[in-house]
């Protein structure tokens, strides 16, 4: 009996937890977190029977980071083909580049030293997009 009422206990603040990490989603950001937007067209996954998915495809597989020496943190979670990563700074390109994403990449982009708000563009040729906005 005591067994139960300890995991019963045990249960209820483990819910409690996860209750509050849902509320107060803060907690989950980092504040150095670009949040990415994108469009109705999932990013281009390769094909085969060793890229198969075993559970539900992330909408956006990319994740980015700011970084205290002026650059930004791409994590590619999974192939996503060729994609277009434009950077701009108050509607200035400062940075352009194209990639082929063929497994999980962590890609490091330097930017210039300027202060200010920048966009995060990621296009992928199957007309996949994603954007985010952040500040330096």
């Amino acid at each position: 009996m005591k067994a139960k009422s300890i995991f019963f206990l045990l249960n209820l603040c483990c819910l409690l937890f996860i209750g509050t990490l849902t509320a107060n989603s803060k907690v989950l950001d980092t504040e150095f977190g670009i949040r990415l937007y994108g469009n109705d067209i999932p990013f281009q996954r390769p094909t085969g029977a060793e890229h198969e998915h075993r559970s539900i495809p992330i909408a956006i597989p990319i994740s980015a980071f700011t970084s205290e020496n002026h650059s930004i943190e791409l994590d590619f979670f999974e192939p996503v083909g060729e994609v277009e990563i434009i950077i701009s700074h108050e509607g200035i390109i400062v940075y352009s580049s194209s990639m082929n994403v063929e497994s999980p990449t962590l890609k490091s982009i330097i930017l210039p030293e300027l202060s200010g708000s920048f966009v995060i563009e990621i296009k992928g040729t199957n007309g996949a997009y994603a954007y985010g906005n952040f500040s330096l």
